[in-house]
């Protein structure tokens, strides 16, 4: 470590022998050590930070970090992590020991190992590093859960959990999804409210749509009440028009026939009045004829007149 802290430059000999003995450590153990005990810690004020450096070589050689999206987040660590290049890592990490034909224990503390590098070189490196909760949900989806479908029985979990080497990380992790589990509490009672409100509002709705539908009803019964109310004086309005016009044509008829029997009357009187000497009784006796005639005409017309 110390000739590394010296600075020696990425090209020099020692360098490279270094990340070859580096190489030894297949699991990551030593490596995770090394970032555990602080980057930044035996960088101290090198502004070269030659650990920093180192590490970062020791990964971009390991076979778990050669796809290149792994090769990518080493390059750019400020730039967010995603689940995705998270899942990468698991995968190339399994697939490269089960070529290599390593025992289970040693891939799985392999896994767990290069999560945690991976992890702990962009805490080290980013100026803001990822959240507590994003953390643990990298672990979670690829180790925990696996580590989790295996073992269960409640003996076996009652055992694991009795036998944790590390106390305070299973404590930190608990706290950290207690307060999630709180905060979704929170969310779950909000969320109950909104609903409970929501459905006051719509037990609210359903039953002014139903007074609607009673109204609509009503207003259909009696709309029809009026439609049939309506056709049947418009049929009545029709018959009754009809014999109008029929009683108005007999009258017309009887009126005309009337008009032309007194106006011949008349006539034949007028020419009596005219012979030399004039026939003054005949034009009396058509004169008198057709009075007659036209008065009782005129009072049947009078009786026939409709009144409004």
């Amino acid at each position: 470590m110390s000739v590394i802290q010296a600075g020696p430059g990425p090209a020099s000999a020692e360098h490279r022998r270094l990340l070859d003995f580096a190489e030894s450590d297949v699991t990551l153990k030593k490596t995770r050590e090394l970032m555990l005990f602080g980057m930044k810690r035996l960088d101290g004020t090198n502004p070269k930070r030659p650990i920093r450096g180192f590490v970062r070589d020791v990964l971009h050689r390991h076979p778990a970090y050669l796809s290149r999206s792994l090769q990518y987040a080493l390059a750019h660590p400020d730039i967010d992590l995603k689940q995705s290049t998270v899942h990468v890592l698991a995968g190339e990490t399994r697939r490269w020991h089960e070529r290599s034909g390593f025992p289970r224990r040693q891939a799985d503390s392999c896994l767990m190992n290069a999560l945690h590098c991976l992890l702990l070189w962009r805490s080290e490196s980013q100026s803001a590093s990822s959240s507590l909760q994003e953390t643990l949900d990298y672990l979670r989806e690829e180790i925990w859960t696996s580590f989790t479908n295996r073992r269960t029985s409640e003996s076996e979990r009652f055992r694991t959990l009795i036998g944790d080497r590390d106390p305070r990380a299973t404590s930190i992790a608990c706290a950290v999804l207690t307060t999630q589990i709180v905060k979704l509490e929170t969310q779950l009672e909000a969320v109950r409210a909104d609903a409970k409100r929501l459905q006051a509002s719509l037990d609210e709705v359903t039953d002014r749509w139903r007074e609607s539908q009673d109204e609509l009803r009503d207003a259909t019964a009696r709309n029809a009440n009026l439609e049939r109310t309506f056709l049947a004086a418009r049929n009545d309005h029709a018959d009754e028009k009809a014999h109008m016009r029929d009683d108005f044509e007999k009258m017309r008829s009887s009126v005309a026939h009337r008009i032309k029997a007194e106006l011949s009357l008349l006539a034949d009187g007028l020419h009596a009045l005219r012979r030399n000497p004039p026939k003054l009784s005949v034009m009396d006796d058509h004169a008198e004829r057709a009075i007659d005639g036209l008065t009782r005409e005129l009072e049947r017309l009078r009786k026939l007149t409709p009144t409004f």
